[in-house]
């Protein structure tokens, strides 16, 4: 087995192990270790460019949440909201529908 077919193989098995705790790689990731190996680069410089990737990664984060207040929802959401099976009564929850 060759150099480059044993850094592969390990790639793999690292992919593998990551995998199994629930952190699969994807795709890209898979792609990124090839090119670390393909292109022989060093740790240091494969740790500078996965942190650099982090940071960029970071700032690219939109929030898309929404806040929804009862009394800003369309009427015909209230009544839904308000019709049917809702679980057991609570005085605590019933407040804030108020």
């Amino acid at each position: 087995m060759t150099d480059k077919e044993t850094l592969r193989q390990r790639t793999l098995q690292a992919a593998h192990l990551q995998a199994i705790e629930g952190n699969p790689l994807d795709a890209e990731q898979l792609a990124m270790f090839d090119m670390f190996d393909r292109e022989s680069w060093s740790k240091e410089r494969q740790q500078a460019y996965i942190l650099e990737r982090a940071r960029t990664a970071g700032k690219k984060v939109i929030d898309v949440r929404e806040a929804f207040y009862v009394h800003s929802l369309p009427d015909d959401i209230l009544a839904d909201l308000q019709g049917g099976y809702q679980g057991e009564p609570n005085t605590h929850l019933d407040e804030l529908m108020k």
